[in-house]
């Protein structure tokens, strides 16, 4: 990390995810929150074992060396394996703690996808999770999934301002949570870019690497990453 933890006024962004493997549509989130957010540093998270996900195909090893290939000399952007090393289930709200616990005067951002925050009542303690840090929603423009408005996390009063967002989708829509936390609605790449896709076309033999940070093909390549019989 590049931020010192007596950091007076450090705003972090928090970047999760299984990155199986990372691609840019990943980097150009995290670049995207950067900017628009006025964040210090976006940090990176590999998980280890997420709750809401399957088993990674990738090792945690490979993942976190594509990680630190994709984030070579990039700056503003650092990378932790704190999950990694964890043996149990990788819950969001335990990595935060974690994260305030460190940085206890920083102000922290968790970016999220709109599906994930479309679920956030199955998550393990998610109120506390947005007590925690604030939340950066990414979706996929042009969005006009009104969903959102049912949040039990919104508080009363901001669903005009979501809805307006959704015939705007290019303007970052700041709102109130049940806990008094902000939640920000963040465009993201409008290419059709996933980790799933990535992997298929590897499967399919495919150069994709126009798809993936500099370098990361060239890694999945000599080690045979996602390949099928």
């Amino acid at each position: 990390m590049n931020l010192p933890a007596d950091c007076p006024s450090a705003r972090l962004g928090v970047f999760g995810g299984v990155f199986d493997p990372v691609h840019r549509g990943h980097i150009l989130v995290a670049e995207a929150a950067l900017s628009e957010l006025a964040l210090d540093s976006v940090l990176f998270l590999p998980a280890g074992k997420p709750p809401h996900k399957g088993r990674a195909m990738a090792s945690a090893e490979h993942r976190l060396r594509m990680l630190e290939i994709a984030l070579k000399n990039r700056p503003g952007f650092s990378l932790s394996d704190i999950e990694l090393s964890k043996p149990e289930t990788s819950f969001s709200v335990h990595t935060l703690e974690e994260l305030r616990r460190t940085y206890p005067r920083a102000e922290l951002f968790f970016i999220i996808g709109a599906d994930a925050f479309l679920d956030l009542e199955t998550w393990y303690r998610p109120r506390h999770v947005l007590e925690l840090a604030h939340l950066v929603v990414v979706f996929r423009p042009p969005w006009k999934d009104e969903s959102v408005l049912k949040s039990p996390f919104i508080r009363p009063g901001t669903s005009s301002r979501i809805s307006s967002m959704s015939r705007v989708a290019l303007e970052i829509t700041e709102m109130r949570s049940v806990v008094d936390s902000r939640i920000y609605f963040l465009p993201g790449p409008r290419c059709d870019m996933s980790s799933s896709r990535i992997r298929t076309l590897l499967a399919a033999g495919e150069n994709i690497e126009e798809l993936l940070p500099e370098g990361v093909q060239s890694y999945i390549l000599s080690n045979k990453l996602y390949q099928f019989p």
